[in-house]
């Protein structure tokens, strides 16, 4: 699980990031909701730095069709067309955030294409079964 790896996580790093969300919320004096953003920011940074270790390792790098496609579905659940959404995006200085972004997900990909994931009664679960479909290309002869 997430929760057991020891990645160390700078602690300044963590603190700036609940500073910067608990301020955006108005709510830096809430310690409650402090407590719950600390935890669930050090988790968000473990994952992110144990995908980026993987990228590394595996060299993987994301190419201008993968990064336009993740683009393209991102727009949609945005309320927003994919010229918007990438003119957003771009106007933000956010266009690293979104390769960082396609790049964890395919080292995420690598990493459950080598592993054998059963139940807790130890039975296969067939990873592709799970995947989302894709529409078949239509015809040429339709």
């Amino acid at each position: 699980m997430i929760d057991d790896l020891e990645i160390p996580v700078p602690d300044k790093l963590v603190a700036d990031e609940v500073h910067q969300h608990l301020e955006g919320e108005g709510r830096l004096d809430d310690e409650t909701h402090r407590a719950e953003v600390i935890e669930s920011t050090t988790k968000s940074l473990t994952q992110e730095i144990l995908f980026d270790n993987i990228i590394d390792a595996e060299q993987i790098s994301v190419n201008e069709t993968e990064l336009t496609e993740y683009l393209v579905r991102a727009s949609s659940r945005y309320g927003m067309t994919p010229d918007q959404f990438i003119k957003e995006v771009s106007e933000a200085g956010q266009v690293q955030t979104m390769i960082a972004e396609v790049a964890r997900a395919k080292a995420l990909a690598q990493v459950l294409g080598r592993v054998k994931v059963v139940t807790k009664s130890g039975k296969p679960v067939d990873l592709e079964a799970l995947a989302p479909k894709q529409a078949a290309p239509e015809s040429a002869a339709e």
